[in-house]
C-alpha cells in the first residue's frame, strides 16, 4: 500500500517542484511611462512623474484617458517588496474617483504629512492601503498591496 501511494505521489511532487522552478524569478516586463505623462500634459493635466525612486520600483503599465473632459493618468508599478502599486492622477470629481478606484466605502484612517503635503489615508475593503491628495485641479491616489511605508516612499517621490 505504501508503495502504491509512493508511485502516485512522487510524480505529482516532481511536477510541482518542476513548476515552481519554471515560475520562479520570472523577469518583470518594464515600460517607460514618460509618454503617458507627456500625453496627460498634452491633454491639459500637469502632473510630474516620481523622482528619486530606487531601481527596485519598476513601472509595468500606463494609461491615459479622458472622460467627460476629465483626464486620468494611471501608472502601475512593481514595488521593492514584490507587490503591486498604482499611481493615479485625475481631474475627475474626487468623490467619484475614490469610489471607482478604491471600491465602495474605503475606510478613512486619518491624515499623513508627506513632505509638505497632507495626504488622506484609507484602507480598502480588500485590506489594501491608499494615500489620497486632492487639490482643486487634480487628485492623486497611491494604492496597492505592498506595505504602507512603500506607498509613503512613492508619495515622497511625488512631493515637490
Amino acid at each position: 500500500m505504501v508503495l502504491s501511494l509512493a508511485v502516485l505521489l512522487l510524480p505529482i511532487g516532481a511536477f510541482f517542484l518542476f513548476w515552481n522552478f519554471l515560475t520562479s524569478d520570472q523577469p518583470v516586463s518594464e515600460i517607460d511611462p514618460s509618454s503617458a505623462y507627456m500625453q496627460a500634459e498634452g491633454m491639459g493635466m500637469t502632473v510630474s512623474p516620481p523622482s528619486g525612486l530606487s531601481e527596485e520600483w519598476r513601472p509595468l503599465s500606463s494609461a491615459v484617458n479622458e472622460e467627460e473632459g476629465a483626464v486620468t493618468l494611471r501608472v502601475g508599478y512593481y514595488t521593492p517588496s514584490a507587490g503591486g502599486m498604482q499611481f493615479i492622477a485625475s481631474q475627475s470629481d474626487p468623490v467619484d474617483l475614490l469610489e471607482n478606484e478604491l471600491g465602495t466605502a474605503p475606510r478613512p484612517e486619518g491624515e499623513l504629512t508627506v513632505g509638505s503635503l497632507s495626504w488622506q489615508t484609507y484602507v480598502t475593503v480588500g485590506g489594501n492601503s491608499a494615500l489620497v491628495y486632492s487639490t482643486e485641479s487634480v487628485t492623486l491616489i497611491v494604492h496597492g498591496d505592498g506595505p504602507p511605508d512603500e506607498l509613503v516612499e512613492f508619495a515622497e517621490a511625488l512631493t515637490p
